[in-house]
């Protein structure tokens, strides 16, 4: 089997400020979660349909009490795929892994969830989950930045800082 969490996570180690802050940062009551064989849902969609030996996935929804995976693209009959997916953490695993933890807040959304772009291949019986980096550092780039220009704003007028971080959201 595959475990799409225990693979993002040992993907996200390649981030430079992601990896080992974001491993470290799971309770230690879901850490077996991370390193089962198998990637455990409560729910699975998909809506596409069948042309010859292709599949068209234009949704396939997974769903767990801590996570969602959204994703689309082409599988085949083969046993090939091609997706492109996000999984989001729920708003409490979110939290548990931000407490504390300034390095996974830089990563946050705009809804305060942690979401991960993610690429998923499958090719000779081996299946790949990749995080797509790009738009995380960018994300990171642009909290890190409101932040240092709310606590800049603070220190001149107090309370403007939090109104300025308001109106990126």
């Amino acid at each position: 089997g595959v475990n799409i969490l225990g693979q993002l996570f040992s993907q996200a180690s390649r981030l430079p400020g992601l990896g080992e802050t974001l491993s470290a940062s799971v309770p230690a009551k879901y850490r077996a979660l991370l390193a089962a064989n198998a990637t455990e849902f409560s729910q699975l969609k998909a809506d596409g349909n069948i042309d010859g030996k292709v599949i068209q996935l234009a949704a396939f929804d997974l769903s767990h009490p801590l996570y969602t995976m959204s994703a689309h693209g082409t599988a085949s009959t083969a046993g090939e795929a091609n997706l492109k997916a996000e999984l989001r953490f729920s708003p409490d695993f979110t939290a548990e892994l931000a407490r504390g933890n300034e390095k996974v807040r830089l990563f946050l959304a705009e809804d305060g969830s942690l979401a991960v772009p993610l690429v998923i291949t499958r090719q000779n019986n081996r299946v790949l989950i990749v995080p797509d980096f790009a738009p995380l550092a960018s994300r990171a780039a642009k909290n890190t930045i409101k932040d240092k220009a709310g606590a800049a704003l603070d220190k001149v007028v107090p309370a403007i800082g939090g109104k300025l971080k308001s109106l990126f959201h």
